[in-house]
């Protein structure tokens, strides 16, 4: 058929998958914020912050337990599980492969206005680029694909460690600028504030170098190894059938172990972050590690209990809201980037830097509830997201049907 005539007809949608990709959606958007809202260095050194009340520290402390990099980790894994499915359509390789291609080629193009043209943590460009990378991955035995996915999420904690190894070695003069660099400056605080509460073209500069710094030093040091592994292991899910109640229902005790264990680890990781100013270089390099390892235990808890939330809760009214949003999942997650740059950024109302931890949760909380009634309003509307409609539309070129 054509290209000028192509009709896309979408699979059945796979409950679960719509159910845990909303909770994560929406669980990230609890760690987002502070991306959103207030300076770098006070969302990495939390100590450093002396005008946060006790609430609010208490709060971060939350957020960073059960929010740091869990849902990330489930959208990752989420992904990868969407790339084994498209993989498995009844399609000609060629013609499949070329989809795939122009699909990520889409995403990574939003993804790139979202980062240099919005804000600078954008995760669409990272996705994308590794949606390509993965695709030539997919079909590999099983077995291979764990250890790879393994010698993936090890790269970065292993860098880590190296970098340990060598700090013996430096300087007086090297170890005081590494600190200088990784400690909160007010200095470097008053200028991450005086450009997000500027307008939109001042706000360039300092955006764009952020964001390349995460497309380039933050992609090769962790992002492309971590993803890359978290996307292996959700395609494996998916081929292995994983992802639904009757098989996560056999491994309870697992996961439930790993939800305390990456808790404990997490929690841990959080208190020192936030009520002990770490004052060396290694500190400053091993302090992470314990949310990477938390982060990856708790994610495996969380989407058990999703699973099993969503296969004995199937009609319920917040089940079928949460679908919806996974539904819409692009559309919502640019939507949140919509409303924090207005309410933060200066060409909006110009809040950096003004909101604690306190108000920022409940400002999230709101939304959430919002999101949830709007997700589920637009879909008896429409069929799909406006974002979604638009992914799908330049990445087949064509008008199309998407199955209700």
């Amino acid at each position: 058929m054509a290209a000028s005539t192509y009709t896309l007809t979408a699979q059945p949608r796979i409950e679960s998958l719509d159910v845990l990709r909303g909770v994560a959606v929406l669980g990230i958007f609890f760690l987002n914020i502070y991306a959103f809202a207030v300076p770098e260095m006070w969302f990495y050194y939390p100590a450093s912050v002396e005008h946060w009340s006790i609430w609010d520290q208490w709060v971060m402390w939350f957020t960073l337990t059960f929010g740091a990099e869990k849902f990330l980790t489930m959208l990752s894994v989420l992904f990868g599980g969407s790339v084994a499915l498209f993989a498995s359509r009844s399609i000609a390789y060629a013609e499949l492969t070329q989809q795939h291609r122009r699909r990520m080629a889409v995403l990574a193009t939003l993804g790139l206005l979202h980062a240099y043209g919005l804000w600078f943590g954008d995760i669409l460009f990272h996705y994308a680029l590794c949606g390509f990378i993965i695709w030539w991955l997919r079909d590999l035995h099983i077995r291979t694909q764990a250890i790879l996915a393994a010698v993936l999420l090890s790269v970065p904690p292993l860098l880590s460690l190296l970098v340990v190894q060598s700090v013996p070695h430096w300087t007086p003069e090297q170890r005081v600028d590494f600190l200088l660099l990784v400690q909160a400056n007010p200095a470097q605080v008053q200028q991450e504030i005086a450009a997000y509460t500027s307008g939109w073209l001042q706000q360039w500069p300092q955006r764009s170098g952020q964001a390349w710094e995460s497309h380039t030093e933050v992609l090769l040091g962790y992002t492309l190894w971590r993803t890359l592994g978290l996307m292996l292991i959700g395609g494996m899910l998916v081929r292995l059938g994983w992802l639904n109640a009757a098989a996560v229902g056999r491994y309870r005790a697992v996961c439930l172990g790993a939800l305390l264990a990456g808790t404990l680890l997490s929690g841990y990781g959080a208190a020192t972050s936030i009520w002990y100013a770490s004052n060396t270089v290694t500190e400053h390099l091993l302090q992470p590690l314990l949310n990477y390892f938390g982060s990856l235990l708790m994610a495996i808890g969380y989407m058990w209990l999703v699973v099993i939330w969503g296969s004995r809760t199937p009609h319920q009214n917040l089940t079928r809201r949460v679908n919806s949003v996974g539904r819409l999942a692009l559309s919502v997650y640019l939507l949140q980037t919509l409303v924090a740059t207005t309410l933060f950024y200066g060409h909006g109302f110009a809040q950096f830097g003004q909101w604690p931890p306190v108000a920022l949760v409940a400002m999230v909380i709101v939304f959430t509830g919002l999101t949830l009634l709007g997700a589920a309003w637009w879909l008896n509307r429409f069929n799909q997201g406006p974002m979604e409609w638009l992914w799908r539309r330049c990445s087949y070129r064509a008008a199309y049907r998407t199955a209700k």
